[in-house]
Parts: C-alpha cells; structure tokens; sequence
C-alpha cells in the first residue's frame, strides 16, 4: 500500500513543528519557525503565508503550547491521520 505524498508530507511537518515547539535552545530552526517577518511585501491580494498558518489550521491556534505537551500533541496528531486517512 502506498501513501499519499501530500498526506505524508503534511503529517512530517506537524510532527516536524512539534519537535520544534519542545526545544529548548536557541537553534536557528526554532529562530525561523517562530521568525515574524514585519517588512514582507506581496502583491495585492495575496497575504503572505507563514507556515505556522498551516499548523494553526491542522491544530489549533493553540498548535504551540499543544505542541509542548508530547503526549497530547500526538494525541491530536493521531485523531487528524484518522480524520484525513
């Protein structure tokens, strides 16, 4: 059985953000996650797109302080592959 490439994707990326949410350091993947970008510009009509958008829709807007809690947070992960799968 094969999975679907956009499914798996998405499903690497919020345990992806997940792992981000519980480190403690100041590495630059947590920099940039969590990076506001004030001077972005795009064309009328078009906001810009931020990837934490994307976990706000898949969790919650929440998704961070969910994402610290390990057990819940895969809890949630597991529920959206049901919901999706």
């Amino acid at each position: 059985m094969f999975k679907d490439a956009a499914q798996d994707t998405q499903e690497r990326k919020l345990r992806w953000a997940g792992h981000i949410a519980r480190r403690q350091d100041n590495r630059w993947t947590t920099s940039t996650t969590f990076w506001w970008p004030y001077d972005l510009k795009r064309p009328l009509g078009r906001p810009p797109y931020r990837w934490r958008r994307e976990m706000e829709q898949a969790i919650g807007p929440n998704w961070y302080n969910i994402a610290r809690n390990r057990e819940e947070y895969r809890r949630r992960l597991k529920d959206l592959h049901q919901i999706n799968g």
